[in-house]
């Protein structure tokens, strides 16, 4: 198994929220503002439990399979843009209370 050593490591602790695409086809039908915003906010906390579930994954897979490069390199870059999402999220956090 390999990990990576890195302040900006993904917590796979978290849960995600499960939805269906039903739900998803109704939700977005008539989008109007509200939806819209509540989407985002989906999205703003959604997406980066989803990522570290990802790379806890592929951190895991059976046979030596997550030290083949890659997967490695599937891993890394999916800790790029976890932390590049993150930074970007804790941007906007301090945009809108200035």
């Amino acid at each position: 198994m390999t990990t990576l050593v890195s302040p900006s490591r993904p917590d796979p602790t978290s849960c995600s929220t499960g939805v269906s695409l039903k739900y998803m086809l109704d939700f977005g039908a008539n989008p109007i503002e509200r939806q819209l915003i509540l989407s985002a906010q989906f999205l703003h906390n959604e997406l980066p439990v989803r990522l570290a579930h990802r790379v806890a994954e592929l951190e895991n897979l059976p046979f030596g399979l997550s030290a083949k490069p890659p997967v490695l390199k599937v891993t890394v870059l999916l800790c790029v843009v976890y932390t590049a999402l993150l930074d970007t999220l804790h941007g906007f956090r301090h945009s809108f209370v200035s």
